[in-house]
């Protein structure tokens, strides 16, 4: 993962939080982590097979608090670049379905 793809992330969960109001920005964090984040890294037989022992028998709202700090179950920064950015599209498609304006990266010349 990208230092700006990490900086990109959290700062639309800080736009999510102020322009919605409903959620701190880590439980939006943590709800992105379980419900776009760990599907992605799942894909990897040896995190799913931890992921299912570990977490997997905890209850949904257990799930979501151990997205969040001071726990901070580890999701995005095992992610490589390609990853992170198909969790992003998921995050952007979702908070831009709630309403939320996000931030736009410029893209970078190719050149």
């Amino acid at each position: 993962m990208s230092y700006e793809q990490h900086k990109l992330e959290h700062l639309w969960h800080s736009e999510a939080h102020q322009q919605l109001e409903e959620y701190t920005q880590d439980e939006y964090r943590g709800y992105c982590k379980a419900h776009f984040g760990i599907p992605i890294m799942c894909e990897s037989d040896e995190y799913r097979e931890a992921y299912d022992k570990i977490v997997r028998p905890l209850d949904y709202e257990l799930k979501i608090k151990l997205m969040q700090k001071p726990l901070d179950y580890p999701v995005t920064r095992l992610m490589t670049t390609k990853q992170k950015a198909s969790y992003l599209d998921k995050i952007f498609i979702y908070y831009t379905g709630l309403g939320v304006v996000l931030t736009q990266p410029i893209p970078q010349n190719e050149g």
